[in-house]
C-alpha cells in the first residue's frame, strides 16, 4: 500500500501571475492604442521634400521597467490633406514611404529643433512620416549598450510582441548606445510582411565599402539573382570645409561698422565690444547631389569616379555658426543690472546721490558767478566757466576708473567741457514726429546708454556703472542749476 504524501509543505509556483515584462508590454499596448497607431489610414503619397518642410506632431510618455526609465515618443508629420494622390490599398503605407525617392535627401544636414517643426534623424534616414522611438536610460543615466545585452534583447522582444499583437504598420525603433551615435534598430509589422530595421557599426569601413561599386555589390547580394532590373541610386557628397574666422576689431565706434573702423583712431570707451569669444566656431559644408541614376551609368570605384563637385547637377553651401559675440554678452550683463538690489549711495555715498542745495552753490564763488551770468551765457563760454569751477577743490567720486578715463568719458557725453574745439561734437538731429519715445542716433541718451553698458562690461562692473552714472548726474545738475543748455 502506497504511503499518502502530504503536499502541503511543497512549494507551488504561480504561473498565472503577471511578470514585470508582461506588465510593461501591456502598458505599451495601452499607450499605442491611445495614440491610435493601429489605424491604417495614412492619407496620400508624400510630395517631394515634404517631410523636411512640414510641421511635426510629437507625443511622449514615460514608463518604468525594472530599474530603467523608458521614454516612448511618437513622431507624426502634419501633412495637408489632398483628395488626389491617395495611397493604394494593396500596399502598406510604410513600404510606400520607404520606397519613395521624393524624400531621399533632406535640404539640410542638420535637424531643426523647434517645438512645431522637428525633422528627426530617422525621418531623414528612411523617409518615414510616422514612427515610434523607445529611449532607455537607467537610474545612473547610462543608455543601453553592448554590456547590457539582456536589456537590448528584452526591449526588442517587447517591441516584436506588441507590434505583432496590434498589427499596425507604424515602425517602432529602439535607440541603442549614446544618442550621439544615432544607432537605431526596429521593426514594422503588417498583415503579410515584417520589415526589420538593423544597423551595423564598424570601427573602420572596409576599403570596398567606401565607394558606390562596393555598396552596390553588397546590395545585389541581398536580392534574388533572377531580378535583372538595374538599381536606381542617388548620391550625395558632403564636404566639411575648414573654418573661416573673420577678425574684427574689439572696439568699434558707435556710429560705424567694424570694417570702416580700421581708419579711425579713437579711445576704446567710445565703442561697444565687437567680435566673438575664442571658443566660437563655424561649420561650413559643401553639399553636392546626383539624384536617381541607373547603376550602370554611375561609376565610382578606387580607380575612377564621376562624382566630382564640378559635375554635380545640384549643389549648395551650408553654414552653421556656434558663436557667442562680445556684444551679446555685454548687453546680457547690462540687463542683469536691473535686478541689483543695492542703492547708488552704497557705492558712492550720500553726497553724490543727494540733490544740490542752494547753500552748496553759495559756498562756491565760481558757481555763484555762473548763476549771475546765466542770462547772458553763451555756449562757447561754457568751457571757460567750467574750468573756473573745476579749479575749486572737488570731491572725487569713488570707483574703479581713474580721473583721466572718467574725464574722457564725460568729454564724450558733454563735448563742450573738453575745449573750444570739441572732440566729439553732437550732430543736430532732424526732427522726427514718429520718434517720440526713442532716442535719436548719436544723442545724449544714446551715448550714455552705450557708455554705461561698456563700463559695466569692461570698467569695473557695477562699481564702474555707478561711477559713470553718478558723474553724469553731477554734471547734469550743474547744467540744470546754471540754466545751461544740455548738449545732445
Amino acid at each position: 500500500m502506497a504511503e499518502e504524501i502530504d503536499d502541503n509543505g511543497f512549494y507551488r509556483e504561480d504561473f498565472s501571475a503577471e511578470s514585470d515584462w508582461e506588465i510593461f508590454n501591456a502598458q505599451m499596448c495601452e499607450i499605442f492604442q491611445t495614440w491610435e497607431l493601429s489605424t491604417s489610414d495614412w492619407g496620400r503619397n508624400l510630395m517631394p521634400g515634404e517631410l523636411f518642410s512640414c510641421k511635426w506632431q510629437i507625443k511622449e510618455e514615460t514608463l518604468k521597467y525594472l530599474d530603467k526609465n523608458v521614454t516612448l515618443t511618437y513622431y507624426k508629420a502634419d501633412l495637408k490633406t489632398q483628395d488626389s494622390n491617395a495611397i493604394s490599398r494593396d500596399r502598406a503605407p510604410v513600404h510606400v514611404d520607404l520606397m519613395s525617392r521624393d524624400n531621399t535627401f533632406s535640404p539640410s544636414i542638420t535637424d531643426t529643433f523647434q517645438p512645431t517643426r522637428v525633422v528627426h534623424i530617422l525621418a531623414r534616414y528612411y523617409g518615414l512620416r510616422r514612427f515610434v522611438l523607445l529611449q532607455v536610460v537607467d537610474n545612473q543615466g547610462v543608455h543601453l549598450n553592448k554590456q547590457s545585452d539582456f536589456g537590448i534583447t528584452s526591449f526588442l522582444s517587447s517591441i516584436f510582441v506588441v507590434t505583432a499583437e496590434l498589427n499596425w504598420s507604424v515602425p517602432v525603433f529602439l535607440q541603442i548606445f549614446h544618442p550621439t551615435w544615432c544607432y537605431f534598430v526596429g521593426v514594422a509589422m503588417t498583415s503579410n510582411m515584417r520589415t526589420n530595421f538593423d544597423a551595423v557599426s564598424l570601427h573602420e569601413a572596409p576599403e570596398r565599402m567606401r565607394y558606390l561599386s562596393g555598396l552596390l555589390k553588397m546590395f545585389k547580394e541581398k536580392i534574388p539573382h533572377s531580378y535583372e532590373k538595374p538599381a536606381i541610386v542617388s548620391v550625395r557628397n558632403t564636404y566639411d570645409l575648414d573654418e573661416i574666422k573673420l577678425k574684427v576689431p574689439m572696439y568699434v565706434p558707435f556710429d560705424m561698422t567694424p570694417f570702416e573702423a580700421r581708419v579711425i583712431s579713437l579711445s576704446q570707451f567710445t565703442a561697444l565690444p565687437h567680435g566673438y569669444f575664442s571658443d566660437s566656431k563655424s561649420d561650413i559644408f559643401a553639399i553636392f547631389t546626383w539624384p536617381e541614376m541607373a547603376e550602370n551609368t554611375a561609376i565610382d570605384s578606387e580607380l575612377q569616379t564621376q562624382f566630382s563637385p564640378s559635375k554635380a547637377p545640384y549643389g549648395f553651401i551650408q553654414l552653421m555658426s556656434h558663436a557667442t559675440s562680445y556684444l551679446s554678452s555685454c548687453l546680457t550683463d547690462f540687463r542683469k543690472v536691473s535686478d541689483v538690489k543695492s542703492t547708488v549711495q552704497s557705492y558712492v555715498g550720500r553726497y553724490f546721490s543727494s540733490p544740490s542745495t542752494v547753500s552748496d552753490l553759495e559756498n562756491n564763488s565760481a558757481k555763484t558767478n555762473l548763476m549771475k551770468m546765466r542770462s547772458r551765457m553763451q555756449q562757447e563760454n561754457y568751457y571757460k566757466l567750467y574750468k573756473e569751477t573745476e579749479q575749486q577743490p572737488q570731491k572725487k567720486i569713488p570707483g574703479p576708473m581713474t580721473d583721466h578715463v572718467l574725464n574722457q568719458m564725460l568729454y564724450y557725453l558733454f563735448p563742450d567741457m573738453h575745449s573750444e574745439n570739441p572732440l566729439f561734437p553732437y550732430e543736430i538731429p532732424e526732427r522726427d514726429p514718429h520718434r517720440i519715445k526713442s532716442a535719436s542716433p548719436d544723442s545724449l541718451v544714446h551715448r550714455l546708454s552705450c557708455l554705461v553698458a561698456t563700463c559695466n562690461a569692461h570698467f569695473g562692473g557695477e562699481r564702474g556703472f555707478v561711477q559713470i552714472w553718478a558723474s553724469f548726474i553731477k554734471e547734469l545738475r550743474f547744467l540744470w542749476d546754471n540754466c545751461l543748455p544740455i548738449p545732445g
